[in-house]
């Protein structure tokens, strides 16, 4: 019960800011855009992308590095974007993390690159990407921060957040439930003809 009253606080407080066709942003808009450029997190500020929408990279978080001894600091890692390592060919091994793009730059290695120029996307960019983990058998929660550069456009997503889906709003087409009488076994009607008798 208490769950369905936070699902419902959620669902009218989003619809709100989602009130009707103005305010309903599809991300599947900006994941075709094959020419406007992404915004960094300093032309958000200006500039901020609809509240609904969320960025998320392709990037694997994964490593190798042993935590020995109480983390004082949050641990800092920062590479290139690998298209084997972070965006395998099996769809069960990506990994999509939220993540903050911190510079644009254009992608100097275009003309060679047959995946960027078939997209029509010719900008790579550094992103940054704070994650959570738990570690060692006592399961404990660390932070790390990822930055990971030369990041192609096709590693990098927009979602609607939860709630705010076109199922949501409030002017979206609603149709009644309705059950074939088939499905329940005649015991159950003949009672309910009987309890109405």
């Amino acid at each position: 019960q208490i769950r369905c009253l936070v699902n419902l606080t959620m669902w009218t407080k989003l619809s709100k800011a989602n009130n009707g066709k103005d305010g309903y942003i599809r991300a599947e808009v900006f994941n075709n855009d094959k020419e406007t450029p992404i915004k960094t997190v300093e032309e958000q500020l200006v500039e901020p992308y609809h509240s609904a929408l969320q960025i998320r990279c392709l990037v694997n978080v994964n490593h190798r590095h042993a935590y020995l001894f109480e983390l004082e600091t949050v641990p800092f890692f920062t590479r290139q974007w690998d298209g084997e390592y972070d965006s395998p060919m099996d769809a069960d091994e990506k990994h999509s993390h939220k993540c903050n793009i911190t510079e644009r730059y254009d992608n100097e290695d275009s003309s060679d690159d047959e995946d960027e120029e078939a997209t029509g996307h010719q900008y790579h960019y550094s992103v940054i990407v704070d994650v959570k983990k738990l570690v060692g058998y006592e399961g404990k929660v660390i932070e790390e921060r990822h930055e990971i550069e030369s990041v192609p456009r096709h590693a990098i997503e927009f979602i609607n957040m939860p709630y705010t889906s076109d199922a949501f709003l409030k002017n979206s087409f609603r149709h009644e439930m309705q059950l074939p009488n088939g499905i329940f076994p005649n015991a159950w009607m003949e009672e309910e003809q009987k309890v109405n008798e």
